[in-house]
């Protein structure tokens, strides 16, 4: 039984050692563009790679400059810094952008923009994903004890998702759902857990409404075989 224990507490290490590096799936760009934030032909914004300064910057000034607005965004990101995602997120929600994933919105991707957004678009092997925030254990215990970094990052929370009337929940509800055979199947496949996803019924519990398909239906299970995202209920 000690054994048992051992190896189940290892799978748990296994796992969560994973989940503190999201790994970034290949990027499908347009041939005719190279850089991470361009305005397409058809007058859309697209973002590409991990949540930056300068990446913001470039979409912020790109929208601006721009003669007739820009409606969407399509990103494909696999998250980033957590100020960085909510001041992205600000954008898109006070300029009323739809945002489209393309293939990827990780972490603070799904967290702050996606979330924002005034129409949502999910193409067919794109993967939507969440895996905490400032109500997670570990940093919840540091907002407890009144650590300042942990403080400060639960307040501007607080504040975003109510402007963009969404429960915080959203972001950690997925934890307790995590199984024991979760854990044994992502080793034997040798892919850490990344994170959670709901269902489109589930996302709207939570306040996160207006999603659409590109296609027919979101295949997401086919799309997941390069990360390991687990299917979860809201408030199970």
């Amino acid at each position: 039984m000690r054994n048992i224990n051992y190896f189940l507490i290892f799978i748990f290490v296994f796992n969560l050692v994973g989940c503190l590096h999201i790994p970034i799936i290949n990027i499908d760009r347009n041939k005719n563009h190279k850089e991470n934030v361009f305005l397409s032909e058809d007058n859309q914004l697209y973002y590409f790679g991990a949540l930056s300064e300068e990446s913001n910057k470039q979409t912020f000034q790109l929208y601006n400059s721009a003669k007739i607005k820009p409606k969407r965004l399509i990103i494909f990101s696999n998250g980033g810094d957590v100020y960085i995602g909510m001041s992205l997120g600000e954008f898109v929600f006070n300029n009323q952008l739809d945002v489209e994933v393309n293939r990827l919105c990780f972490s603070s991707c799904a967290n702050y923009v996606f979330t924002a957004a005034k129409n949502k678009y999910l193409n067919p092997d794109s993967i939507l994903g969440w895996h905490g925030s400032s109500w997670q254990p570990n940093i919840n215990k540091e907002v407890q004890k009144g650590e300042e970094w942990a403080v400060k990052w639960r307040k501007k929370e607080i504040a975003f998702f109510k402007k963009i009337n969404v429960n915080t929940q959203i972001t950690i509800n997925g934890f307790s759902q995590y199984k024991w055979r979760n854990y044994i199947k992502a080793y034997v496949r040798g892919l850490p857990i990344s994170g959670f996803n709901y269902s489109v019924d589930d996302m709207k519990k939570f306040g996160v409404g207006n999603i659409y398909f590109t296609q027919e239906k979101w295949n997401w299970k086919k799309a997941n075989k390069e990360m390991n995202v687990l299917r979860v209920k809201a408030f199970p």
